[in-house]
């Protein structure tokens, strides 16, 4: 496994990840260990056109390459040539760089087909789509890694690498460098709330969104932000509606040292909050229907608020909710939230000081 790639200690690796923000940031537990086995090695992601931007000031990603999916997208685009002459305009660029290993972390069988497209002389993937049931039979991998045992997203990310560095490595937090040199240390305690979430039984109850972000300005303890993205603006005007509280928003390539000029972020299961958690910023993570053991903050990382052992459906598939009435996301009270967000200050806090004793023994050595 893995012995082709010892012939050319500078392999060009195109990650493929077509889904959302979370999924694109999680591959940067990737590119470490990569740069450390092959320090001249180009990394290239091929992601969608509105996530492209994102690595625009990471310099361990050499190309990130924009591709629009119309077979994931409704009627119209899925019939439209101009998007399809994209795909292909794409797909003969992409032929040209001749890549010694693509890697397609999901176990989507479309991904796999697209890379197959592209020809690779090395394709890596797995044959289980995201830990799930779906099960493929793993035809056109060259480095087929089988059923990946059950494991967070970064690590399965990581394990991906295997047949590349013929050992397996772990998933190191925190994987995106911090663009942000905050100048106050300790000195303020800054919140970021976020409330999307895709899905919309994603979404904690707004009514609970106003009355935490009431109560914390009322004990005047925090000092808050909302992130609002693009289609969130209606609602993030109504649960701020009176408040005088400051809207953030950060244009993609702005998006990461925005989370990072933060202390912590309260959020939902999305993009943001796998952004702050490989910031290594601490996360109260309110999670209805999503994995928490594939996307939930890791160990020492945050604290998860999820409450669905009363519910059968869990783990959820999310195309449908089967209790539309009464969502799991619902079970996370606003108490809970609350006392999440003193615990998790309080672990800030406790870090801070262990940190502060040790710059004071290195300063008096």
């Amino acid at each position: 496994m893995g012995q082709g790639v010892f012939q050319n200690q500078s392999p060009s690796i195109l990650f493929i990840e077509l889904f959302g923000l979370g999924d694109v940031a999680s591959l940067s537990v990737t590119f470490d260990p990569l740069l450390k086995r092959f320090p001249t090695a180009k990394i290239y992601i091929l992601c969608q056109p509105w996530c492209a931007s994102f690595y625009a000031n990471d310099s361990r990603v050499f190309e990130v390459i924009g591709m629009p999916t119309p077979w994931k997208s409704a009627l119209a685009d899925l019939v439209s040539w101009t998007a399809w002459a994209s795909v292909f305009r794409i797909v003969r660029k992409l032929r040209k760089k001749r890549f010694d290993w693509c890697i397609e972390t999901r176990g989507d069988i479309r991904s796999q087909i697209l890379a197959r497209w592209i020809q690779p002389i090395r394709l890596v993937g797995p044959r289980d789509y995201m830990g799930s049931n779906m099960i493929l039979r793993g035809r056109l991998l060259s480095d087929n890694l089988g059923i990946l045992p059950p494991r967070h997203r970064y690590q399965r990310n990581c394990d991906c690498l295997l047949p590349i560095l013929g050992m397996s490595v772990e998933a190191l937090l925190p994987s995106l460098p911090h663009k942000f040199k905050n100048v106050n240390f300790g000195a303020t305690k800054r919140l970021l709330i976020h409330t999307g979430g895709g899905w919309m039984y994603k979404h904690w109850p707004e009514e609970r969104w106003r009355r935490l972000l009431l109560d914390l300005l009322r004990k005047n303890e925090w000092e808050i932000a909302i992130l609002c993205a693009l289609g969130e603006e209606r609602i993030i005007e109504r649960i701020s509606e009176g408040t005088g509280v400051k809207i953030e928003r950060p244009s993609l390539n702005e998006l990461l040292p925005t989370i990072q000029s933060y202390d912590v972020m309260v959020a939902t299961d999305s993009g943001p909050i796998n952004i702050a958690i490989l910031s290594g910023i601490p996360v109260v993570d309110i999670m209805g229907p999503g994995d928490s053991s594939m996307w939930g903050p890791p160990p020492g990382r945050g604290i998860l608020l999820q409450n669905v052992e009363n519910y059968s459906c869990y783990p959820c598939l999310q195309k449908r909710c089967v209790s539309p009435l009464n969502p799991c996301i619902r079970q996370v009270s606003l108490e809970d939230v609350k006392g999440s967000l003193e615990e998790i200050w309080a672990q800030v806090e406790t870090e801070r000081a262990v940190r502060g004793l040790r710059i004071s023994s290195l300063g008096s050595a």
